[in-house]
């Protein structure tokens, strides 16, 4: 059985731009971002608290807490650069931190950065997993669908602090389902996409293009597009739509998944509280509206 996939990905691999001094710096830093306290501490060890403007192969520039003005600190006087998590008491109400950094959708991907190490998803009580950042480009993910084991990839890089570009994999396989005649068991099924995201947690546009897969079908090909936009709108919530289109090239059938989400996050923890709806347009089949919650914990 064989898998007809195309994906149209240009992704150009050039040396980043101070990439001795971006090893230094933690993959949750985002430049000018004012929500969290950067940690910078120098070659003998002086530890500063401010935020990080940008960065060059020569030097990183930094604004102190204590200073109006920005700072240049060269690059080999630079032992380390992360995000400020002081000692707190969990129940202190004082020390509670905003949302979580955003990276990722209810169900789509972005190529926005990592903000953690690792996270667990559910949504629906019906799909769960966890997924893993292995450095600041690659990501692993395995879980749980009904009746299948769910499994993802991604890789991403940051052009520019507000460009991003990735190319991504999601796949449940069923082992319990597929055509004897030919001699398969099981039924692997998926989607790889790649992406594009502009902009950061604050505010993002998200947009992907690629083909679903089933290694129980020959010669399907279903091509996806994804569009997906939000933000955030106050110091815990964040709010956004996404919507996946899928083309099957062989009838013109289309389908549309459209959601909205509200997602309200606190220390490390998210919870999202959403609507999603399906049309197809051969059928003209069109669901009323229907909720969904989920939950994700990071750390």
């Amino acid at each position: 059985m064989r898998i007809t996939l195309l994906l149209l990905f240009f992704l150009s691999v050039h040396s980043l731009t101070g990439q001795k001094l971006r090893g230094r710096i933690h993959h949750s830093v985002t430049m000018l971002d004012t929500t969290v306290t950067h940690q910078l501490i120098l070659l003998d060890y002086s530890k500063l608290l401010g935020t990080a403007v940008r960065f060059t192969p020569d030097s990183l520039f930094f604004r102190m807490h204590a200073a109006a003005e920005v700072s240049a600190f060269p690059a080999e006087q630079v032992r380390y650069l992360g995000v400020y998590q002081p000692k707190f008491n969990p129940d202190d109400e004082q020390f509670a931190s905003s949302a979580p950094g955003f990276q990722d959708l209810t169900y789509e991907r972005t190529a926005l950065p990592f903000q953690e190490k690792a996270r667990f998803k559910i949504i629906n009580l019906l799909y769960l997993g966890t997924e893993f950042a292995l450095n600041d480009n690659f990501e692993v993910g395995v879980g749980l669908a009904p009746v299948g084991l769910l499994l993802t990839q991604r890789a991403r890089v940051s052009i520019t602090p507000k460009v991003h570009v990735g190319v991504s994999n999601q796949s449940i396989y069923f082992p319990f389902f597929g055509n004897t005649n030919r001699g398969g068991t099981g039924v692997l099924v998926g989607d790889v996409t790649a992406l594009l995201t502009l902009g950061d947690d604050r505010g993002f546009l998200n947009i992907g293009s690629g083909y679903f897969y089933n290694t129980d079908v020959r010669n399907e090909r279903i091509f996806l597009q994804r569009l997906a936009a939000g933000g955030r709108v106050s110091k815990y919530w964040h709010l956004y739509a996404e919507a996946m289109a899928s083309l099957n090239r062989r009838n013109d059938d289309a389908e549309l998944y459209p959601s909205f989400t509200a997602a309200y996050g606190k220390r490390r923890h998210r919870w999202r509280f959403g609507v999603f709806t399906v049309y197809q347009q051969e059928r003209r089949v069109r669901i009323p509206p229907l909720p969904y919650v989920g939950y994700t914990r990071y750390w």
